[in-house]
């Protein structure tokens, strides 16, 4: 049963700092907002805004490109031997 408890915890805890990083953005872009209008800034405090670590971006080379190209160049990637062919999930993925 810990071991349900622990799962749910670290659960909330990444709900809980994806809802205080949207709420960080949110005062950041009302700061913005103010100093655009020529008043104090709302939350003077504020850090300065970070990069996000929710979902580090990744370069997969495929940027920029038409979607059939990119779906055509995955499909051909190279698979770790004894895998077999994609199966449906990983194509829709």
């Amino acid at each position: 049963m810990t071991d349900a408890f622990e799962t749910a915890i670290e659960a909330l805890k990444e709900q809980l700092a994806r809802e205080e990083m949207r709420l960080d953005e949110t005062r950041s872009l009302l700061n913005r907002l103010c100093e655009m209008a020529g008043r104090p800034k709302m939350f003077p405090d504020l850090p300065p805004p970070v990069a996000s670590q929710a979902a580090p971006s990744r370069q997969t080379g495929m940027s920029g490109t038409r979607l059939s190209m990119a779906v055509q160049d995955y499909m051909n990637l190279p698979r770790p031997r004894g895998l077999g062919p994609l199966s449906r999930f990983e194509i829709s993925v």
